[in-house]
């Protein structure tokens, strides 16, 4: 208690800058573990990086249908929203396989 007792004493901006430094004593253990296992940058910014990749793969995909079904006539805007809205990779690249051997844009609905 001492040690904090001397500190109040202090004027307001040397009380500002001991503040962080006795909580960092006091939870050391705590910070230490939180710095070190709960966060880890590297592992954060791949995460990131594959959610991108991937968010942009899938746009790939659905820009790739669309584009292969404007050359069919004009797409419907549920067959539009429902691809937009698909999530799953596997579908979108039926889909897109299925868009290129078409030959009707009826034929590619009756068949997604």
């Amino acid at each position: 208690m001492l040690g904090n007792q001397i500190v109040w004493q202090k004027s307001s901006w040397e009380v500002e800058l001991a503040l962080p430094g006795l909580f960092l004593a006091a939870h050391r253990a705590e910070v230490m573990s939180t710095s070190i296992f709960e966060y880890d940058r590297e592992a954060h910014l791949r995460q990131v990086a594959e959610e991108k990749m991937a968010e942009g793969y899938r746009e790939g995909k659905i820009a790739g249908i669309l584009d292969i079904l404007a050359e069919l006539g004009s797409v419907p805007d549920d067959v539009i929203r429902r691809i937009q809205s698909e999530k799953n990779i596997s579908v979108l690249t039926g889909w897109l396989k299925l868009a290129a051997k078409c030959e009707s844009m009826n034929e590619f609905v009756r068949r997604m």
